[in-house]
């Protein structure tokens, strides 16, 4: 209970990198879940383990308001099970380049799409 994933997001301009305010991804469904003998049944569903899938505020760290929205969805999963949910929420595939060892795992970039960002980062 009270474990999060703390993300810092950044309004990259030019040469500058303003920080923008901390979005907080509640981790506790995946303590809850992962427990005891449900690692086996979770292994064996078609789709991963959802933590967050929706909008979670950023907040600016002066002021402590909300400044803002990320649009999120955090999930564990084998590739199988992550690609599946990639497939339901119609968005694109993550393609994953195995690089030398002096690089971590590296993933495709998707373009700015109308005045949006989005990124996907996989995690090994």
């Amino acid at each position: 209970k009270d474990n999060f994933i703390i993300l810092e997001v950044w309004n990259k301009t030019g040469t500058s990198d303003n920080l923008v305010g901390l979005c907080k991804l509640p981790t506790s469904q995946f303590n809850l879940s992962l427990s005891g003998d449900n690692i086996q049944t979770f292994a064996e569903e078609n789709v991963p383990l959802v933590a967050v899938d929706g909008y979670m505020p950023i907040i600016d760290i002066l002021s402590n308001e909300r400044c803002g929205i990320l649009q999120c969805v955090l999930a564990v999963g084998s590739h199988s099970q992550l690609t599946n949910l990639l497939s339901q929420k119609n968005l694109p595939p993550v393609i994953v380049s195995k690089t030398p060892a002096e690089k971590p795992d590296t993933v495709e970039h998707i373009p700015e799409i109308t005045s949006k960002t989005r990124h996907m980062f996989h995690v090994t």
